[in-house]
């Protein structure tokens, strides 16, 4: 098992954490943590409680559209790539919103049958944070233009929001597919 992330000299930001497949579920969360592969003395580790479940989740035989389907790997990708183990302390900033949607759309060329798990939680409401409403939705139009199937877990927040990658959520709700965003 190797990940692969972008740039891991710049604690600041990250793009995309991948565990790479032929088969690649992919997981949009809000914001990439600090968490880094090397800090847990294991290269092919991390140590960062939310993507360990990602990669628990990604392993399992999903039964969606009544198919089974079978990930090998996972692209973590987020709304922001700002790094933070607290969204609360996001800022507005532009110029890196614009590098995420790049680098977004370079990701998703030459991708088939995109299966997208979105995890970004409530934080995406709070007002705050609004700005991160619309890099939402200009990331939605990226993953739209390549024919994404969206799915979450369980219900939706009360904030009609997907739900985070949760120990609690995983092992007890179900898959909810597809979405329409």
């Amino acid at each position: 098992m190797r990940f692969i992330g972008d740039d891991e000299d710049n604690v600041n930001q990250r793009f995309k954490l991948e565990l790479e497949g032929k088969n690649e579920l992919i997981i949009l969360g809000l914001n990439p943590s600090t968490a880094r592969g090397e800090s847990s003395g294991y290269p092919n580790m991390i140590d960062d409680p939310t993507l360990n479940r990602a990669v628990e989740f990604s392993k399992r035989n999903w039964n969606w559209d009544k198919t089974i389907t079978e990930f090998d790997g996972f692209l973590m990708l987020n709304v922001c790539a700002q790094s933070t183990s607290k969204p609360i302390n996001l800022v507005v900033n532009d110029a890196l919103h614009e590098m995420n949607k790049k680098k977004i759309e370079e990701y998703l060329s030459g991708k088939n049958a995109i299966s997208v798990l979105l995890a970004y939680g409530d934080n995406v409401s709070k007002k705050k944070l609004s700005f991160l409403k619309g890099y939402l939705d200009e990331i939605v139009d990226i993953f739209n233009k390549h024919g994404a199937t969206f799915y979450h877990l369980g219900d939706l927040t009360k904030k009609r929001n997907p739900r985070h990658i949760k120990p609690q959520i995983i092992s007890q709700l179900p898959i909810t597919a597809p979405l329409q965003l």
